[in-house]
């Protein structure tokens, strides 16, 4: 009988992290198409691609990747630094690990020259 509640628990917890990993993304897709501020249009794609990385890593990959072709375009450098950290996920994600790994540093030096330390603490992959 408790392996049953435990079961059931478990199963309704994941069914509520996916409905609210959906909700969180269409709320974030709101946002982004009612907004004209670039550095804020980069900075809602970078989350959309880390909002949706465990149900769409494609999805999640073009988020990034528009993120990070914008973020050069206006030369923003917290949103590239952003992008290619969440691309360097994705890739690890995908066993490419050699160009996760190169990703990834690209983004860590792009954050110590914005002198980005909260940031830097905060988000370094488990993996590394």
């Amino acid at each position: 009988m408790q392996k049953k509640i435990i079961i059931s628990i478990f199963i309704l917890s994941f069914c509520f992290a996916k409905a609210f990993s959906s909700a969180n993304t269409d709320s974030l897709l709101n946002v982004l198409n009612n907004t004209k501020i670039d550095s804020l249009k980069i900075d809602l794609l970078n989350l959309l691609s880390n909002s949706c990385k465990d149900q769409d890593p494609q999805k999640s990959m073009e988020y990034a990747m528009q993120a990070k072709t914008m973020s050069e375009k206006i030369n923003y450098h917290k949103g590239i630094a952003n992008a290619l950290h969440e691309i360097a996920g994705l890739e690890y994600d995908n066993g490419n690990y050699s160009a996760a790994l190169n990703l990834f540093e690209k983004s860590l030096a792009m954050r110590e020259k914005l002198g980005d330390k909260k940031i830097l603490l905060h988000r370094i992959p488990e993996w590394l």
